[in-house]
């Protein structure tokens, strides 16, 4: 199991977890069949904000 996998997080919540990681903006993700870099992904997709122990993320 792979750190920010998608296996990760499932298993975390699992236990009644949430979950948030920061991750460098040049860190690349696979999207649908594509390998951009995460700043890319953040324009194309609808975030929501979360409050977590008292931080706002936008997820």
């Amino acid at each position: 199991m792979t750190y920010v996998s998608e296996e990760f997080v499932i298993h975390l919540e699992t236990y009644g977890k949430e979950w948030v990681s920061a991750v460098k903006s040049d860190a690349r993700v696979t999207y649908g069949s594509e390998r951009i870099r995460v700043d890319s992904l953040a324009e194309r997709i609808n975030t929501v904000p979360r409050t977590i122990a008292g931080e706002t993320y936008h997820i």
